[in-house]
């Protein structure tokens, strides 16, 4: 984590694109402690949030280091989280250290991971609010739009496709 000073030019800058307000966290501690939601994006071969920074009823969004090598989460976020969730659990199998290193240790059941599409399609249920939750995100969504996208770009520049 890159910490940026409160009311730095950075901060300012941020706060002026995103039109809402910046607070910088001294430390990935810091940031984790009080928050509903945390969010992770890196490439990071190790941890960078560990389980016991989190308020208790944090909801985690892992987004990134999605390689079998990478990983953002402490093993013991997933242990403890009462929902874990991913977009493909077949992909997970391939991508998500957290999930991979956890089975191959015999602590984690591949079938206890929820789909995504399982949540999304289900009428919403109650949550204890004390419990911690989870979700892998693999990208699975982003690379179908991608895909789409070079194809539809190929297909156009190959002039052997007209759109309507």
């Amino acid at each position: 984590m890159r910490a940026t000073a409160p009311g730095s030019p950075r901060s300012a800058r941020l706060a002026a694109e995103l039109g809402a307000p910046v607070r910088a966290a001294a430390s990935a501690r810091a940031a984790v402690a009080d928050a509903d939601i945390v969010v992770t994006a890196t490439n990071s071969a190790t941890p960078v949030v560990m389980c016991e920074w989190l308020a208790p009823g944090a909801h985690v969004n892992a987004m990134g280091a999605n390689a079998a090598n990478r990983r953002e989460l402490d093993p013991e976020i997933v242990l403890r989280a009462a929902t874990v969730a991913t977009d493909d659990v077949a992909q997970a199998k391939t991508e998500a250290a957290e999930f991979i290193d956890l089975a191959r240790a015999g602590k984690l059941d591949w079938e206890s991971l929820v789909p995504l599409n399982r949540i999304v399609a289900a009428p919403a249920a109650a949550r204890d609010p004390q419990a911690i939750t989870v979700f892998k995100s693999l990208g699975v969504g982003l690379e179908d739009l991608a895909i789409g996208s070079l194809l539809y770009d190929r297909a156009m520049a190959s002039g052997r496709f007209k759109p309507l």
